[in-house]
């Protein structure tokens, strides 16, 4: 084998290059020698002896591959494969063709990486560069979706996805060009000196780039490079040696910050660089506390303090003590110089934790979800959180997966308060860590690091009272001046140069004259004295030889600044002149986001502060960068990329303030722009400012310091890149009132677009912009370029927007089920929104920005189905009160999460609505059950108070209360269509029982104004009623009270139990209720909710329906009518469920509640910012067809909200000459017959109705069949205009058109035929049908007899259509299950397999577009996938915000789309671009 090049620097591997360029039979020639001789000779000076082979047939070549594989030895290995790839069936799985122009079971990739991964002795990494068609499937076969955590040898980088083509030996190409690059200019990667090899990430992005850069040549194929997937941060992977890497000691969790903990312990934060660190000095007293303390958490003593608190000010050697107590009890820390512990212990360390039982975090600028993933991977505990991960939020997961553990682990966290959000790493880990188990110990001990900034910390507290608190402020100034004597000396000592005979003495005069000016500052002055002295010696060491003797030594030691701007000033200066880069880097680095900065973008930003402006030198740059260990903290980015940081806040702010933080004097706006260009210098091809991960994260946060947030939202890149993780909370706080339609583009949930590859949000957008009516935009999207991502070929022409509304807010999608009961609560002055339902849980989330406040509140088996809250005695936030589906109630106490006592029984069945009321010192709630009972509890104890009501006849549905002279009064509502009223506590029966509603009453509230107090009503019978209650007044006429809206009650505003008095006249009770005008009947289904907003004219009745509409219903005083119908929001895809208002004064927020499973908010200020956008239809589409009206083609939609629509299929828009069609029932199919000029639909109840397609006039309304119909399609049958109508009963008839009855059945199928297609030129084509029974069925339409079936569906097929491929007739079949099949129709055999759905596909049409046959599919994942049905391969794939339901082809390449409620015409002409490429499939 031929010798490595000895340019790799030690390194050395194994590689085998397989390439094959002629074949026999009908595979293209590959005329790649070239290309393959290039990698070849890149791999050997990359280190690699490499053996080559071209040529071979299938046989060989495995037989080599394999032998290689299986060759004995540990050395890394590299297999470079470039052919033909083919995945034949029934299995699919990648074969490479040999020149023999065949394949067998020795060319099977999968089996070469089970030799490695499975059957290898030695498990050698391994790595399969394959530059094949189809390669995806390897890089990401089946088994992989289960196999996240195992410790996998054998990786793969792929030519392009499964089912896809590779061309040109593109990957072939890349890898060469990049390992020439990586050996001639390493430093132009941006990599960081730490891994000792070069991180996989930036290998296969470096490699997809440039493939990319390969495919965009004008009219070549797009190929999008793949590798093997990995939960989080690749390994590290030994296939190719970091260049630029200097020895070091072996880096460990990123988060765990191996360099954090180890530089704090030792010093060498303030270090001369190169130097060692020294040993830990002082604070002896406070370190035998917390080291006896470590020791006794092994016991696990239930006694024990659960939390230990060191805080401290800046500088005071917090981060060093907690530094040495984690690298002398960490395991993960077991090769640290044990000089730390012996130092600082005298040698009696406490005891080394094992592995698993300890977990260190620097939280510095972290957020939540990197420390969690840090805490789970150092527990050793990632499998259990996995599962929990399902059930629960990652936080809860975690606590629940530490709980399983059979000891309390310790969690080390310095830096908590300077997260990214503190109260999050908080409240969501620390305090339920807390939790007790039942032998009594926490969940976890907690040792926890903060600053001392003068305001009391929530955890502070919890310390002192009951925990281990260590203030590092409260020490003895003599103690404190020893310390930092001995600290100093040691220094210094380090220092070579110093550690000389000859200044012994100067040494400790040093040390002293430090010290004593140091300790004799007055007290309000003191704090730093480690980190000031500490950097001053550095300044000190960093003259030239020599800088003291020891007559001098004590005046320089007292010349020390008092305070740390002085001593970073002074050492910032000191190498100015040398070199005049360095201050403006660090200064560029005082303005990071995060975790850090990249080179590239810290370099950019450092330019700003040069004097005259000249470019500065990269290699300069990365040199300083390497020399200031003292300064930084390193850490590495998602793409490999180091990340630097300057290590203390007091620098940060020491330099963003000096001199105006901005150097020389540059305006701070120029920031942004300097971020934006970072990385549009580098000569990596493919690259934008986009490419480089910290500008997607951070950019938002730099507009948003310079005031330019929404100059930036109007940038198409920035949209198509935000991390909308970090975007989201900074729009809540800076533009809570979106305007612009590019703002309100990021209301998008962000779990929707997490994980979403570039060009995918690419195009969700452009088409979200359609639907907001602005075009521009979306074309702006478009055209702008998308990391990783090919140009859109698929674009979107118009399209309505039925849900979208510019006054929602917030869009809360945590829950996993349908929502049914929300309100909004104060929690410690933060607005909240709690929310229960069908998942069991109670979620908590912030009204501004949506995001998730604490952990889920879990424990119930049974659905939520109502909640209300109240203030009670004893708690200083509300108790939560839940109602089950099962019957009983329990009370939360929202403090600790936990339920106070037992449930409260007796209801017999789900309790549909609670509220509480308050009485001098008592507080009561009252609960309404699908029992027909209304029950009275007294809190907090939950004690029956009375025998339950009785009256109703059905469930009851809804409560409120109303105080009157004194006493408080009791209004239900019940499906028996009756209000009651009630005197309360005694639940005395006032009056008859209100009737009015014609179906059960689903909703009230109670709410007052000046002279009025008010019910308001909903029902079944998609009416709301408003009634007059009696008040009482004074000998003016002036009302004595009015009060708050009840429903505010429900919503949690009135929260103290107290329910105002309103008031009737002296000795009158309520006897009746006045009806006010007449119901209004603005709604088209069941009202579900209702709830009052008031004002001091009126108020705002807002109600919502099980379509998921949202009324307002405006009432003016004096109430003499019943309200005018106001504007209606639009949002939730389902039933709206509750409705409550902001407890805020003069808020004017709505929450809404929905089936959906979704929270949304409302701003109800004003009009929307926006105009409406085109609205489609009220319900889910049900059928698409196709018509012609004068000379335009006309696009007709049925939906679930019985109407028929028609549109412009060129511009959009309702077709003005074509008013929608009102049904009798609800539509279920739809076709159009062009030479019948008729529409033909099918409804829900089996009729079809014939409409006239030239004016929509109905001409026919027939019932052929009593089963409700599933599908229609229209053809012609030897020249008869027919329509085959199919049924839920299995039977499909078979309509003359002309005649409008049906001439014959087809009878076959035993369940419901989802679809109808057609095949064959002759008068009586063939016809498919596709059935739920599993089978495909083919009809002589002659006869209506069968002949024929297609087998093999594993599932209910969905969808059937039909197309010729060369000249074979061929069917596309799709099943529930996301499968997609080819079949031959004249032999019924399978013919292919279109992988990629993986749910119910809902439909299937087949067209030519650019003279290819092509397929779409639909899906309700919301996906449509475009195939090339010649080639088998997805063309491309479009993501839709809501479930889609049909799609059919338009002539001129156009897509018609019905998704949710909404249509949409796409444009899709370049598809299927012209073949240059040399196709290698």
């Amino acid at each position: 084998m031929p010798e490595a090049s000895d340019e790799a620097g030690g390194f050395q591997g194994v590689a085998m290059s397989l390439a094959v360029h002629d074949f026999a039979g009908c595979y293209r020639t590959l005329p790649f020698r070239q290309e393959a001789l290039a990698l070849r000779e890149a791999l050997t000076a990359s280190g690699y002896a490499v053996e080559s082979h071209d040529g071979l047939t299938a046989e060989a070549l495995g037989a080599k591959a394999r032998a290689f594989l299986k060759a004995p030895g540990t050395a890394p290995r590299l297999l470079h494969v470039l052919s033909h790839g083919v995945c034949p069936l029934p299995a699919g799985r990648l074969h490479v063709v040999g020149s023999c122009g065949q394949f067998d079971e020795a060319t099977d990739v999968q089996a070469w990486l089970d030799l490695v991964d499975l059957y290898h002795r030695d498990r050698p990494y391994t790595l399969l560069v394959l530059d094949l068609c189809n390669a995806g499937q390897a890089a990401w076969p089946d088994w992989t979706q289960n196999a996240v955590g195992f410790e996998r040898r054998a990786w793969v980088i792929g030519a392009c996805d499964e089912l896809d083509n590779a061309y040109n030996a593109r990957l072939t190409q890349a890898l060469a060009g990049f390992l020439t690059h990586l050996g001639t200019d390493p430093a132009s990667l941006g990599l960081d000196t730490v891994s000792p090899h070069l991180p996989f990430a930036t290998l296969v992005e470096e490699a997809r780039a440039r493939v990319d850069e390969l495919a965009s040549a004008p009219g070549a194929h797009g190929q999008r490079v793949t590798a093997t997937p990995y939960d989080g941060a690749y390994p590290d992977l030994p296939f190719f040696r970091n260049p630029l890497a200097v020895s070091t000691a072996v880096q460990l969790d990123e988060i765990l910050d191996f360099g954090h903990w180890q530089r704090a312990s030792t010093g060498k934060m303030t270090a001369r660089p190169h130097r060692p660190g020294v040993g830990f000095v002082g604070r002896s007293a406070q370190l035998g506390r917390i080291a006896r303390w470590l020791d006794s958490t092994v016991d696990g003593d239930a006694d024990l303090a659960r939390l230990c608190l060191v805080t401290g000010r800046r500088g005071s050697g917090k981060s060093a003590l907690l530094g040495v107590l984690v690298c002398a009890t960490h395991d993960d820390f077991d090769k640290v110089d044990d000089r730390v512990w012996l130092t600082a212990f005298g040698g009696n360390a406490p005891s080394r934790h094992g592995p698993g039982h300890m977990a260190a975090v620097h939280a510095r600028r972290r957020g939540l979800g990197a420390i969690l993933g840090s805490v789970t991977r150092q527990l050793r505990v990632g499998d259990r959180v996995r599962e929990w991960s399902h059930e629960t939020s990652p936080a809860r997961a975690l606590c629940e997966a530490i709980r399983e553990l059979p000891y309390p682990p310790v969690l080390v966290m310095d830096a908590v308060d300077e997260a990214e959000v503190p109260s999050e790493v908080m409240g969501e880990l620390i305090q339920p860590l807390s939790e007790r188990r039942p032998d009594g110990t926490p969940l976890a001990y907690c040792l926890v690091g903060i600053r001392d900034e003068g305001t009391a910390h929530p955890l502070c507290a919890t310390a002192r009272e009951s925990g281990l608190f260590i203030d590092l402020e409260e020490v003895d100034p003599h103690t404190l001046r020893e310390d930092l004597h001995t600290y100093v000396s040691m220094l210094v000592r380090t220092e070579p140069a110093y550690a000389d005979v000859r200044f012994s003495a100067a040494r400790p005069r040093l040390a002293e004259g430090m010290a004593v000016s140091l300790t004799g500052r007055p007290v309000e002055s003191r704090g730093g004295e480690f980190l000031i002295s500490g950097l001053y010696t550095h300044h000190l060491l960093s003259r030239t030889w020599p800088a003291f003797d020891a007559g001098s030594a004590e005046a320089l030691g007292r010349a020390v600044p008092l305070d740390l701007a002085g001593v970073l000033e002074l050492d910032l200066k000191s190498g100015a002149a040398g070199q005049p880069l360095r201050l403006p880097l660090l200064t560029a680095l005082a303005h990071t986001h995060g975790a850090g900065m990249p080179a590239s973008v810290a370099l950019s930003v450092a330019w700003l502060f040069l004097p005259g402006g000249v470019p500065p030198d990269p290699y300069e740059a990365q040199e300083i960068l390497d020399g200031e260990s003292h300064y930084l903290r390193v850490s590495v980015d998602t793409d490999g990329t180091p990340l630097y940081r300057l290590y203390n806040q007091a620098l940060d702010d020491h330099l963003r303030t000096a001199r105006g933080g901005t150097g020389d004097g540059s305006p701070p706006s120029a920031i942004l722009e300097a971020v934006l260009a970072a990385d549009t210098v580098r000569s990596t091809p493919g690259r934008t400012a986009w490419s480089t991960p910290y500008v997607r994260r951070h950019a938002a946060q730099h507009a948003a310091d310079e005031g330019r947030l929404l100059e930036l939202l109007a940038t198409p890149g920035f949209l198509i890149h935000a991390d909308v993780e970090v975007l989201g909370p900074l729009l809540a706080r800076l533009l809570p009132r979106p305007t612009e339609p590019h703002a309100l583009l990021l209301r998008t949930p962000a779990a929707r677009l997490r994980g979403l590859p570039f060009g995918t949000r690419r195009q969700l957008f452009a088409l979200e912009a359609m639907r907001w009516g602005t075009p521009a935009l979306s074309h702006e999207l478009l055209s702008a370029a998308a990391h990783g991502a090919a140009p859109a070929r698929t674009v979107p022409l118009w399209s309505t927007g039925t849900n979208l509304d510019a006054r929602q807010l917030n869009v809360f999608a945590d829950h996993t089920d349908a929502v049914d009961a929300v309100v909004v609560l104060d929690l410690d002055g933060r607005p909240v929104t709690v929310s229960a339902g069908a998942d069991g849980t109670i979620r908590i989330a912030d009204l501004g920005d949506g995001s998730p406040v604490g952990e889920p509140l879990t424990g119930l088996a049974a659905q939520i189905t109502s909640l209300t809250a109240a203030t009670l005695e004893g708690h200083d936030r509300p108790v939560l009160i839940t109602g089950s589906a099962n019957g009983p109630v329990h009370v939360w106490d929202l403090t600790t999460g936990k339920q106070l006592g037992g449930p409260l029984l007796g209801h017999t069945g789900r309790v549909m609505a609670m509220t509480t009321w308050g009485a001098p010192g008592e507080v009561f709630l009252v609960t309404g059950s699908a029992d027909a009972t209304v029950r009275l509890w007294r809190l907090p104890g939950g004690e029956p108070v009375g025998e339950p009501l009785t009256g109703h006849t059905d469930e009851v549905t809804a409560l409120s209360t109303w105080g009157a002279s004194g006493e408080t009064f009791l209004v239900t509502g019940s499906a028996d269509a009756t209000v009651r009223l009630w005197r309360l506590p005694g639940g005395e029966p006032v009056g008859e029982p209100l009737t009015g509603h014609t179906d059960e009453v689903t909703a009230l509230s109670t709410w007052g104004a000046p002279g009025e107090t008010f019910l308001v009503t909903g029902s079944a019978d998609a009416t709301v009623r408003l009634w007059r209650l009696p008040v009482r007044h004074d000998p003016d006429g002036r009302a004595l009270d009015s009060q708050a809206p009840d429903g505010q009650v429900l919503a949690g505003q009135a929260l103290d139990g107290q329910v105002p008095d309103g008031q009737v006249s002296d000795g009158q009770v309520p006897d009746g209720l006045v009806p006010l005008g007449e119901p209004r009947a603005g709604h088209t289904s069941a009202v579900t909710a209702l709830t009052v907003l008031p004002s001091d004219t009126g108020g705002t009745v807002l109600s919502g329906d099980a379509t998921g509409r949202i009324r307002q219903w405006p009432v003016r005083w004096p109430a003499g009518g019943s309200p005018a119908e106001g504007t209606v929001l639009r949002g939730h895809t389902g039933a709206v469920t509750a409705l409550c208002t902001s407890g805020e004064p003069g808020a004017r927020v709505l929450v809404s509640a929905g089936d959906d499973g979704t929270v949304r908010s409302w701003d109800l200020t004003g009009e929307p910012s926006l105009p409406a956008p085109a609205p489609g239809h009220d319900g889910a589409i049900r059928g698409l067809g196709r018509l012609t009206s004068g000379g335009r083609d006309i696009a007709v939609s049925a939906g679930a909200d019985s109407t028929v629509r028609f549109w412009r299929a060129d511009g959009g828009g309702p077709a003005e000459d074509l008013p929608p069609i009102a049904l009798p029932a609800g539509p279920a199919a739809l076709d159009c017959s062009p030479e019948a000029r008729l529409l033909v639909t099918g409804t829900t109840s089996g009729a079809v109705l014939l409409h006239s397609a030239d004016d929509g006039t109905l001409l026919a309304r027939e019932v052929g069949h009593r089963s409700g119909v599933t599908a229609v399609t229209c053809l012609m049958i030897g020249g008869t205009p027919c329509a085959v109508v199919a049924h839920q009963d299995g039977l499909a008839q078979v309509w003359d058109l002309r005649e409008k009855k049906p001439v014959g059945t087809l009878s076959g199928h035993r369940a419901a035929i989802a679809s109808v297609s057609f095949f064959g030129s002759a008068p009586v084509p063939a016809a498919v049908t596709a059935g739920y029974d599993r089978t495909v069925r083919l009809w002589d339409m002659a006869t209506c007899s069968e002949y024929g079936q297609l087998t093999g569906h594993p599932e209910a097929v969905t969808a059937v259509a039909c197309t010729v491929l060369g000249t074979v007739p061929t069917a596309v079949t799709a099943c529930a299950d996301g499968s997609v099949r080819l079949y031959e129709l004249e032999n019924y055999g399978q013919s292919g397999e279109l992988a990629g759905h993986t749910e119910f596909v809902t439909s299937v049409a087949c067209a030519g577009v650019d003279g290819v046959p092509t397929a779409v599919t639909t899906c309700r994942d919301g996906t449509v996938r475009l195939w090339n049905l010649t080639s088998g391969h997805q063309a491309e794939e479009l993501l839709f915000p809501d479930p889609v339901h049909r799609a059919l082809w338009l002539p001129g390449d156009r897509l018609l789309v019905g998704y949710g409620m909404d249509v949409a015409v796409f444009q899709a002409s370049g598809l299927h671009d012209t073949d240059t490429d040399a196709d290698e499939d």
